[in-house]
């Protein structure tokens, strides 16, 4: 245990060939309550450090506020996942896009690398369904031109992975929603 931070830290000493958690990649994943279920440690390994930090019913333009505590922790990487609860406040699928962009462009800024989760499948109003996967589109096709990480989460069904909300994951889905998560963080 080190007695300065509380936390538990492998030694280098000796005949040990384990890190400390210092060398460790730094990734934090922020979002909206889609990843309210998700644990850090549970997306940690021995080559990376994961927090999770969901704001629930944040917009992206709430997300703006929130990340920038996040940005002065200086991770590797900031994964964002918003865009939920902006289907519904924004004027159009573009105007979406484009907030989740800024928010990786401020990111970018900072000199930390940046990937952006797609919107998971909902179920509880088509149109707003639909608006998700053109954001979908124009997210991914803004990551390839940016050279940012962009994760795929079409794995994710409504039929099979959303409670009865229709919007939220249940336990199926959330563990899809971390096995892509994973899966990116440990390729990056």
């Amino acid at each position: 245990m080190n007695p300065n931070t509380g936390n538990r830290e492998s030694s280098v000493s000796g005949n040990n060939n384990l890190e400390p958690n210092r060398s460790k990649k730094s990734t934090i994943i922020a979002g909206d309550s889609i990843l309210k279920h998700l644990q850090g440690r549970n997306l940690s390994g021995p080559q990376s450090k994961v927090q999770v930090s969901s704001f629930p019913g944040c917009s992206t333009a709430d997300m703006t506020d929130h990340i920038r505590p996040l940005v002065r922790r200086k991770p590797d990487t900031i994964i964002i996942h918003v865009g939920t609860n902006s289907l519904r406040t924004t004027s159009s699928s573009r105007q979406c896009a484009d907030e989740i962009v800024d928010l990786a462009r401020m990111v970018e800024q900072e000199g930390i690398s940046t990937a952006i989760s797609s919107i998971t499948t909902r179920a509880d109003d088509p149109e707003l369904s639909k608006r998700a996967t053109e954001v979908n589109k124009m997210l991914r096709k803004f990551c390839r031109q940016n050279d940012w990480g962009f994760i795929e989460h079409s794995n994710i069904v409504a039929d099979k992975h959303l409670n009865r909300s229709r919007l939220h994951l249940n336990r199926a889905g959330t563990n899809l929603l971390s096995q892509n998560l994973l899966s990116y963080i440990n390729s990056h």
